[in-house]
């Protein structure tokens, strides 16, 4: 088996900013796990909720996802779920 490797070349600027996107979206998935384990959190999760994004889940399996080009157009789109 062989495997070839490709390098790219971008801005130190871009990238950058990808290191910084990358630590925010970290950041937030952190709190996520800490509100579904934390025992605080099960009042702030509803059963509606959770089955509306277990349909999501199923769906981006299901290879029906959605593609976003920045953390704000995922946050928006959060926010109208």
């Amino acid at each position: 088996m062989i495997l070839f490797m490709s390098t790219i070349t971008i801005q130190k600027k871009e990238y950058e900013m990808l290191l910084k996107r990358q630590k925010t979206v970290e950041h937030e998935l952190d709190i996520v796990r800490q509100l579904l384990t934390n025992e605080q959190g099960d009042d702030r999760i509803n059963a509606k909720m959770l089955k509306h994004w277990d349909a999501i889940s199923r769906n981006v399996e299901a290879g029906k996802g959605r593609s976003f080009a920045s953390v704000r157009e995922v946050r928006a789109w959060l926010k109208k779920v």
